[in-house]
């Protein structure tokens, strides 16, 4: 699935007329994002932030009564990445070595480039079949050369435990969030609306019968409608049930917890869900930003990447308010790129500027943030977001229990 560029200009054009009147409107910078493109002005480039995504996958549920959870089905195992997916992470590789070459040195420098990973098999995968196509072997860096009958070289990926995993696959112990999304997910006037709607109502208790869960909300036609999908994407057969509601009905609701009115509701959630990884991306741009002005310590990063899921990249749009309801595409990419540009009196000043890449089909949509302008000056964003953006003591504050 991917967004249709009608959409997501449509979606950028009507949040600039909404909320362009907050920056000031003399302030020549603010503008409509250009049209998408697959280039970037590397003169002005001075840092790039890539989260992405991991490629195709097996199936991560399960349901009780599924006749295809043989996992022998699956050579690569459940919750795998597949060599579809493989494939999708070198080819997205390829495409981040021709946009910002010229910008990131072909021959891997460590101190250029930072890689991180969420804990899971399929996204450590996923950063290792993308890094390939990123640095390929190359006779200009003999170092990278190192056996005639293997055209890769390693390239370090660090990996967080899931304990301290609180901004790429969120699943650091947070009791506040799992309260909120309770709340929002099932308890929200948005939720009890869908679930309670008597077409939806029919449709869980006809799940219920059929899969052996206890279908009450749509997060679970969600997650089998994903299981699904990917059996049927394999040629697998599905129960001869499915096609009473596969994929309509249940695709009608597949998107629904990437909904901002569930996933990123209010401050608050963006806060315990968002705000460490917003933080991080923002401290990185402050310290490329300060050695680039002379002002703080050199600092020779020019990329740092992030290997995720689905959530990681939905909840940090959503949190922008520049994401559209639609489930992220395998491999689907936010690119931020903070750029040095002159301002409206001619002096040098930091902007941010965020393209999300959901298709290979179509080059990235560059995405106006509402509350900062375009291009969003870096030190409006942090003023915009400084009350999301926590983490350490602060973070783990935010997320004690309310009762």
């Amino acid at each position: 699935m991917y967004f249709p560029f009608r959409t997501f200009f449509a979606l950028a054009c009507a949040q600039f007329l909404i909320h362009g009147s907050s920056a000031d409107e003399s302030d020549e910078s603010v503008r409509i994002p250009p049209p998408n493109s697959d280039t970037t002005d590397l003169k002005t480039l001075r840092l790039v932030q890539v989260i992405f995504r991991h490629g195709d996958r097996t199936p991560v549920v399960q349901y009780p009564k599924d006749p295809l959870q043989d996992e022998s089905l699956w050579p690569e195992g459940f919750s795998a990445l597949t060599k579809k997916g493989k494939k999708m992470q070198l080819d997205l590789g390829k495409y981040l070595r021709a946009r910002y070459d010229g910008f990131l040195s072909r021959a891997y420098k460590p101190l250029e480039i930072s890689v991180q990973s969420s804990s899971a098999d399929r996204a450590i995968m996923s950063a290792l079949a993308n890094l390939a196509g990123l640095f390929p072997p190359t006779e200009e860096d003999p170092k990278s050369m190192w056996d005639e009958d293997i055209k890769w070289q390693p390239i370090p990926v660090h990996t967080l435990t899931d304990a301290d995993d609180n901004y790429i696959n969120f699943k650091a112990y947070c009791p506040r969030f799992k309260e909120l999304k309770e709340e929002y997910i099932r308890r929200s006037e948005f939720a009890i609306g869908v679930n309670s709607d008597p077409a939806n109502q029919e449709l869980y208790s006809f799940l219920s019968n059929h899969t052996g869960w206890d279908v009450k909300d749509f997060e679970q036609v969600s997650d089998l409608h994903d299981t699904l999908l990917i059996q049927s994407n394999y040629h697998l057969p599905l129960p001869n049930w499915t096609h009473e509601v596969f994929p309509e009905r249940t695709g009608k609701l597949f998107d629904l917890p990437f909904d901002t009115r569930v996933q990123v509701p209010t401050e608050e959630v963006q806060k315990v869900k968002c705000g460490p990884l917003l933080r991080r991306l923002v401290t990185n741009m402050d310290a490329a930003r300060d050695s680039s002005s002379g002002s703080g310590k050199p600092n020779k990063a020019k990329m740092y990447m992030y290997s995720g899921h689905d959530s990681t990249s939905s909840i940090l749009l959503g949190t922008l308010k520049v994401f559209d309801t639609q489930f992220p595409a395998y491999a689907s990419t936010v690119l931020l790129e903070m750029h040095e540009l002159p301002d409206r009196n001619n002096n040098s000043d930091y902007y941010l500027k965020v393209f999300f890449r959901n298709s290979t089909t179509v080059p990235p949509f560059e995405l106006n943030i509402p509350s900062c302008g375009y291009p969003c000056r870096l030190d409006t964003l942090k003023e915009s977001y400084k009350n999301i953006m926590v983490d350490g003591p602060e973070w783990r504050a935010a997320c004690e229990k309310a009762s």
